[in-house]
């Protein structure tokens, strides 16, 4: 199988501690950990972790979430999508993680990583 889980979803904020805030007291759901040099915290939601993210960007309340899938061989993922035809993104790394962006047939950005 070419990717084993759906990794995270991501949610937008603009002010990461407020946020932080209301999603362990109102919806009770524990950190796993905080990522402060890259304005995120990951909290324990089931199987699929959701990742609050600190942005300036303005928020579009009709773009989707964004999630990335998870790949064990990010290369051989990569690749599969490019020789499909699928418009990919170059494959990046941050620390221990690599990503790529793609893109499905209507213009929705998607993405893979890989740690």
């Amino acid at each position: 199988m070419l990717f084993q889980r759906i990794d995270t979803v991501f949610v937008l904020v603009p002010h990461l501690e407020t946020a932080k805030g209301w999603y362990t007291k109102v919806l009770e759901l524990p950190v796993l950990f905080e990522d402060v040099t890259n304005n995120r915290i990951v909290l324990k939601l089931g199987e699929t972790p959701l990742t609050l993210w600190k942005t300036d960007t303005t928020y579009e309340s009709n773009r989707p979430p964004h999630f990335n899938f998870f790949s064990e061989d990010i290369e051989t993922a990569h690749s599969h999508l490019r020789n499909k035809g699928v418009t990919v993104e170059a494959i990046e790394t941050y620390d221990s993680m690599s990503s790529f962006v793609f893109y499905d047939p209507f213009g929705n950005k998607l993405e893979v990583c890989s740690f």
